[in-house]
C-alpha cells in the first residue's frame, strides 16, 4: 500500500528562498539552483525519515482496515477490533491484514 507524497513545486521554493534572502542583493548567499538542491535534500531526508515511514505504514493500515472491516468491527482471519482496548489495534490490524492478501 504505496502513499503518495507532494514535494514543494520550483516555484514554491523560489518563494521561499525570496522570503527567507535578501534576493535582490547581488551578493545574495543562496541562488534558486543552491536552493532547490537544498530544499530537495531536505525533503528527501525527511520523507525518508523513521517518523514519516511510520506515519505512511498507519495509513496503510486504517486504509486496509478501512476496506475490510467486518460487521461487528470483525477482520478477516477472525480478529476482532474491541472498543475499550485503542493501544492493542496496530497488532491486531496487522495480524489481520497477513490474513488476508
Amino acid at each position: 500500500m504505496a502513499t503518495e507524497t507532494t514535494t514543494l513545486t520550483d516555484e514554491q521554493i523560489e518563494q521561499g528562498r525570496e522570503a527567507t534572502f535578501s534576493t535582490n542583493n547581488p551578493y545574495c548567499p543562496c541562488d534558486s539552483k543552491t536552493m532547490r538542491k537544498a530544499a530537495r535534500w531536505a525533503e528527501q531526508a525527511v520523507l525518508q525519515s523513521d517518523q514519516v515511514q511510520a506515519w505512511k505504514r498507519d495509513a496503510g493500515r486504517y486504509r486496509w482496515l478501512k476496506a475490510n472491516i467486518q460487521d461487528g468491527y470483525g477482520l478477516p482471519g477472525g480478529y476482532y477490533i474491541p472498543d475499550e482496548d485503542t493501544h492493542t489495534w496496530d497488532k491486531t490490524i496487522g495480524a489481520a491484514m497477513k490474513q488476508k492478501p
